[in-house]
């Protein structure tokens, strides 16, 4: 009798402890699947050891003709722009549920002439004569800087607002960032918006996403170059 006893209590704690061992089990395991799989921090962090910017080239080539006080400038300006991303500043926010709403950052604009391109520019001074005008080549220096100013924000102006350049740029750099967070946090699903609004910063008119086309000129960064 005394062996039965021992037995069913034996039994009874093999259960006992199976019941626990099954439901610390589950409940570890249900809090790994509630558990994000990556914070927005620490995703950021893995996004810039692997790519700290990305780029988009822009090639810019157009019939140009501009006008400064005397002086004239025409030609075909053959420039290039570098748009780039710094994805130390990617906005990333969480939203509901294990989604994560991210954005590019505002770009910069590096904009100069193509090395070894075709940027060909004639610069004149326009003078008055009992003939009418004419216009005769010109080699003042402040006269050539206005010109080459006037160009470059016309450029500006084209690559900012004409969708061949610089909506074209953000799509494919959206592409570029989609592949990598597709890499980083495969099962988190992560949302790719216009503009994050983050907490303390203030909402625009146009919603929770507002659009980042609205870049300063001050955003150009020129790319020097020898005449």
């Amino acid at each position: 009798m005394k062996i039965i006893r021992t037995s069913l209590a034996l039994l009874v704690l093999l259960l006992v402890g199976s019941g626990l061992g099954i439901y610390f089990y589950r409940s570890c395991t249900r809090e790994s699947e509630t558990k994000p799989e990556v914070t927005p921090l620490e995703l950021r962090a893995k996004i810039t050891q692997r790519l700290r910017l990305i780029t988009q080239e822009i090639t810019y080539r157009q019939s140009v003709k501009a006008y400064s006080g005397d002086y004239m400038a025409e030609g075909v300006a053959d420039l290039v722009a570098y748009v780039k991303f710094d994805l130390e500043h990617l906005k990333i926010q969480e939203g509901g549920g294990d989604t994560l709403y991210v954005s590019l950052p505002m770009p910069q604009v590096e904009l100069g002439r193509r090395p070894s391109g075709s940027h060909s520019i004639k610069y004149y001074r326009i003078t008055q004569s009992l003939f009418g005008a004419r216009a005769e080549a010109t080699s003042d220096r402040t006269a050539i800087k206005d010109l080459e100013t006037k160009i470059l924000s016309r450029a500006y102006e084209d690559i900012m607002n004409d969708p061949r350049f610089l909506p074209r740029a953000k799509a494919d750099a959206r592409e570029q960032l989609q592949q990598l967070l597709t890499t980083l946090a495969p099962n988190r699903p992560i949302i790719l918006v216009e503009e994050v609004q983050l907490p303390g910063e203030g909402r625009s008119a146009e919603g929770m996403y507002p659009k980042d086309e609205g870049i300063h000129p001050k955003g150009i960064v020129p790319r020097h170059s020898n005449q």
